[in-house]
């Protein structure tokens, strides 16, 4: 897994490299628990700001992989509207790209490296279920409806509980985090 800084900043240095060191360990525990494989990942530490143009930029690539049915091209900015006021107090957001999966984690928003150990298990976890055919056809299906770019089907309200009971999954895989290998932070008590 790769691991880049987008928006440098307070303890993205730190991060970095708990990451890097716990990256791999957390991968065997969220597929070891799933069952699922995980795609090619690539995680960059940004901030809230950056996690809405990153993801932004992303489903951009996904929804104009293939024309539109209608002839109608993606909505920019349409995302970036509701994400907003959304996105910046999100600790991760985890994203399809064309070859594999986008992990994005706010630094900003992490208060310690058990945070961010947990927010790792969490956006693993999701970049296991978007590597599900079913998931993957499923969320760029959604990606195309939510951007305007295929008219919106009952499939879009459906996908939306798959959403749902993604999110309480990973969720509770949180909890694997206690087993990745501890690193003092200096800060946490």
């Amino acid at each position: 897994m790769n691991v880049t800084i987008h928006r440098p900043g307070g303890r993205a240095g730190l991060y970095k490299a708990r990451i890097e060191q716990v990256a791999e360990a957390a991968a065997k525990l969220v597929t070891g628990r799933t069952g699922g494989m995980l795609p090619t990942v690539r995680i960059v530490l940004t901030d809230g700001g950056g996690i809405v143009r990153l993801k932004e930029r992303a489903d951009m690539e996904i929804v104009t992989m293939e024309p539109s049915e209608t002839g109608r091209q993606p909505a920019l900015g349409f995302y970036d509207s509701i994400a907003t006021a959304i996105q910046p107090s999100s600790l991760g957001q985890t994203v399809l790209e064309r070859r594999g999966t986008l992990l994005l984690i706010n630094a900003a928003r992490q208060k310690s490296l058990r945070d961010l150990d947990e927010t790792l298990v969490h956006e693993l976890t999701h970049c296991v279920q978007l590597n599900d055919p079913e998931t993957h056809k499923g969320q760029i299906a959604f990606l195309r409806q939510l951007y305007g770019v295929d008219q919106r089907t009952s499939h879009f309200n459906a996908y939306m509980s798959v959403v749902d009971r993604q999110e309480i999954e990973a969720y509770n895989l949180e909890v694997l985090a206690r087993k990745l290998p501890p690193l003092a932070d200096p800060e946490e008590k």
